[in-house]
């Protein structure tokens, strides 16, 4: 489970199921994040099936939790779950390297994303600009001919003053 900016909870990233769609199902209800964010953060590390009756569901037997974090944000939760009872009796320390491994790596994600949503921003000022002088620059020049072609005008000189604002249309 990991959280999204916008999301109003933890929701499921990746799975690995084997239960036939029972543990996507169980995973998608809100009070299963809820629940393992509460569990995590409190520093449980194994979740019996009986805390999960809780949950109204009698499956899982087992959950394995820690949390994902990065330079002490947290990022989510990494959570194994099996049907066998005390099947992870002994993992702690090692979820624990895991999730600590899995929450660097997230937030390498995260920041990779951040910096190619500020590259786009990036260009799109950087375009802004351009097209700014660009229409500047028009506008600048067809005050020029507009200027040469009245000046044309007093002068009586009518071809000049037909090429100025045909240059102007152009």
């Amino acid at each position: 489970h990991l959280i999204q900016p916008g999301w109003p909870e933890h929701q499921p990233i990746a799975q690995l199921d084997r239960s036939g769609r029972r543990l996507a199902d169980f995973l998608g209800d809100p009070r299963v994040g809820a629940f393992l964010r509460e569990r995590a953060l409190a520093g449980a590390t194994h979740i019996a099936g009986g805390e999960l009756a809780a949950l109204g569901r009698g499956w899982p037997q087992a959950v394995a939790v820690a949390p994902l974090r990065a330079r002490g944000r947290n990022l989510g939760i990494l959570s194994l779950w099996s049907d066998v009872a005390g099947a992870f009796t002994g993992v702690p320390r090692f979820l624990t390297a895991v999730a600590d491994q899995l929450g660097a790596a997230v937030e390498n994600l995260q920041l990779r994303q951040m910096m190619r949503q500020a590259a786009v921003v990036e260009e799109r000022e950087r375009m802004a600009r351009e097209l700014h002088d660009a229409v500047t620059q028009t506008i600048y020049s067809a005050g020029l001919f507009a200027e040469a072609a009245r000046g044309s005008a007093r002068a009586g000189d009518l071809a000049a003053v037909e090429h100025h604002t045909e240059t102007v249309i152009q």
